[in-house]
């Protein structure tokens, strides 16, 4: 039987919205596929990777974590990507997770106060690894919707900053929600480059 809280605000599947539970055994499955290398349209001299398209469980999943304050699926995305970052590792393609660091991109502090709160760093915080929030975003950069990658590349160069100085004791991952161009994998790794941060890959949730 249901308790009085979950009568009031029950609870769904954030993949698919199947009732009572927060993800369910089938959207899990889907987001339990292989990390796969992706060629973001802006170039970068990293690996990049992403854990599936922008679609189906993944795309419900972030917006709920993003738009909806959805701050109970965040462990199960953390899962996620702590499961491809051990893949990766088992392949070869990363050092042992235990040896990385995790660099939550960079949000505006209006956009993480409107939000609840810097999900991209809860993710990488819920995945009990390393994790230094070293970007941040200043305002001046526009809505990045509906622009192309040239202009989201122009939008966001100089719109990056470290917010300070202190380098992480492990190997830097980027880490970001949705790759679209990678604009901002690409203005982050800059910004890091510059304070002399080492970053040696980037993973995604989502791939658009």
């Amino acid at each position: 039987m249901s308790g009085p809280v979950e009568w009031l605000l029950p609870v769904h599947c954030a993949g698919c919205r199947a009732p009572g539970v927060r993800v369910c055994a089938r959207c899990e499955r889907a987001l339990a596929r292989p990390p796969e290398l992706v060629m973001p349209t802006v170039a970068l001299d990293i690996p990049v990777w992403s854990c599936g398209p922008y679609g189906g469980p993944h795309r419900r999943i972030i917006l709920d974590m993003k738009e909806r304050g959805r701050v109970d699926v965040i462990p199960h995305a953390a899962a996620v990507l702590r499961a491809a970052l051990e893949y990766l590792a088992a392949r070869g393609e990363l050092p042992e997770p235990q040896e990385l660091s995790l660099v939550p991109a960079p949000t505006t502090r209006k956009h993480a106060r409107q939000r609840g709160g810097d999900h991209v760093a809860a993710l990488c915080r819920h995945t009990r690894l390393h994790t230094a929030e070293l970007l941040f975003r200043i305002p001046r950069a526009r809505d990045s919707v509906g622009m192309s990658a040239a202009e989201r590349r122009r939008s966001l160069s100089g719109s990056v900053r470290v917010a300070r100085a202190v380098r992480p004791p492990y190997a830097s991952v980027l880490v970001d929600d949705v790759l679209t161009t990678g604009s901002t994998l690409a203005a982050s790794r800059a910004a890091l480059a510059y304070a002399g941060v080492a970053v040696i890959g980037a993973i995604t949730l989502a791939a658009a």
